[in-house]
């Protein structure tokens, strides 16, 4: 019986080489005699491409080539998809690689803790206001403030927020309408 001949996936899966991006791989090594303090040194290295052109095996060819300089690697894909998470696969990666960032994962679960209770609240039903007899509107507080010049004006939800920003009636305001964007009160009750 004949002998099957490899197919041309086999045959490159067999000879697994890595043809071209010297000058990145030269960049990326070079990196490493040049002083951290230096402003020549890269913290960072960016590899972006479309699908296909080989990021994921210039990536592995990187990372080999740190672990030949002895320097702590991480790596992530689309598959984590928050900066908690993120931090939290780099931090993993760097405690399975004997360099735990105890610290880190201290705050990363203080994180987590309050992230939980924030999400458990939002869950929560807003509390209902309470209604006065037979169906009235709930009370609302009006407070008068004394301004300087002797003008009155009632501080009350949208009438406030007009004010602050300048907005509402006033000398000086042409083009305005008396009252225009604020919310009308009622007199407080005595």
């Amino acid at each position: 019986m004949a002998e099957r001949r490899p197919t041309i996936r086999e045959l490159i899966r067999q000879r697994r080489r890595f043809v071209g991006r010297r000058q990145e791989l030269a960049a990326f090594r070079e990196n490493f005699t040049v002083p951290p303090e230096d402003a020549a040194h890269h913290f960072l290295f960016h590899v972006r491409g479309d699908a296909g052109v080989g990021k994921t095996t210039l990536l592995r060819q990187l990372e080999n080539t740190a672990r030949e300089h002895r320097a702590l690697t991480a790596s992530v894909d689309e598959s984590v998809n928050s900066v908690p998470e993120v931090m939290a696969a780099i931090s993993a990666q760097f405690a399975q690689a004997g360099h735990p960032l105890k610290s880190f994962d201290k705050l990363l679960a203080t994180y987590r803790q309050r992230r939980h209770e924030a999400d458990a609240a939002a869950q929560q039903p807003a509390p209902q206001p309470s209604e006065g007899a037979a169906g009235e509107a709930p009370a609302v507080r009006v407070e008068r403030v004394r301004r300087p010049g002797g003008a009155d004006r009632a501080r009350h939800g949208a009438g406030r927020r007009g004010a602050r920003r300048g907005g509402g009636a006033g000398p000086g305001r042409p083009g305005r309408r008396p009252g225009a964007g604020q919310a009308q009160c009622p007199p407080p009750q005595p």
